[in-house]
């Protein structure tokens, strides 16, 4: 008898990816026999070799998109198989099945982003934001950062590497290339890192430097990555009695809303959450 599977797709989940803990833990909750495995991508032209394998695999019930493939995975699958929300994005961090059984794509980073930022500072205290990053993860938290702050009159930047100008044109904000944000950082009262400095081979590194936070306007500072926990940015900030978060609660809440889109399981999504929240 075949064993239905999800998976976390990506560069190397294996080497500690927190989806298969989380996910895992449910599942044994639940007394199911399914499992989340980590799906290694090293080689980025495989990638849709892979997805194609496990379209075609009935016991493959969908899962998580990690670095670097949630734009490559909406560009995969293509708009009309993508959630309506998540279609401007143009990034997908989830894979599920349809009805149907036709694999779809959401993206659920932004809303749990929004949900963990919002409990950091208060819808009145921000004048200007800056967000750093506009990869996969970046655009979701962009989107629904803007979708909240713009109608209450804050200013949005958004800053990158890559020239990411048509999108925040898309989303009514600004873009400025990535040399000159450092001059933005002392004017803006939040801060809000997207990008991949401050884990993995950059884990020594911050996206500002301390001087830059130093006798700054900044008041709060949230870094979507949760390891390291805390990061050398959250570190310099705090020294600057600057209020911080890390990205440990974005990661689960962004968790439990996939985990309910992939699995047809009678469980609550407050349910799931404290049964994760249990191993973080």
């Amino acid at each position: 008898m075949s064993k239905k599977y999800v998976a976390i797709i990506g560069l190397n989940p294996s080497k500690g990816a927190r989806s298969p803990k989380l996910w895992n833990k449910v599942y044994r909750e639940l007394n199911t026999d399914i499992e989340m495995i980590c799906v290694d991508i090293e080689d980025q032209s495989l990638f849709n070799n892979t997805l194609n394998k496990l379209k075609y695999d009935k016991d493959f019930l969908g899962g998580c998109i990690a670095f670097p493939y949630k734009e490559k995975t909406a560009e995969y699958l293509g708009l009309a198989n993508i959630d309506k929300i998540s279609r401007p994005i143009g990034s997908v961090n989830c894979l599920y099945r349809a009805t149907n059984g036709e694999l779809k794509g959401a993206n659920t980073d932004g809303v749990a982003a929004l949900s963990s930022f919002l409990s950091l500072v208060s819808r009145n205290q921000i004048q200007n934001i800056l967000i750093a990053g506009l990869g996969g993860a970046g655009k979701a938290v962009a989107t629904y950062i803007t979708q909240e702050f713009i109608p209450k009159g804050t200013k949005i930047i958004c800053t990158s590497r890559s020239n990411q100008k048509k999108f925040c044109q898309s989303l009514n904000i600004d873009w400025i290339v990535w040399n000159a944000s450092q001059s933005l950082i002392s004017e803006c009262d939040a801060f809000i890192n997207c990008t991949t400095i401050g884990t993995g081979q950059q884990i020594n590194f911050s996206p500002i430097t301390y001087k830059n936070v130093s006798n700054s306007k900044l008041r709060f500072v949230f870094d979507i990555i949760y390891d390291p926990s805390p990061t050398l940015l959250l570190k310099q900030s705090s020294i600057q009695n600057i209020h911080t978060k890390g990205g440990l609660e974005m990661n689960l809440l962004q968790a439990v809303e996939a985990f309910k889109l992939v699995n047809d399981i009678k469980i609550k999504k407050d349910e799931v959450l404290k049964i994760m929240k249990s191993i973080s």
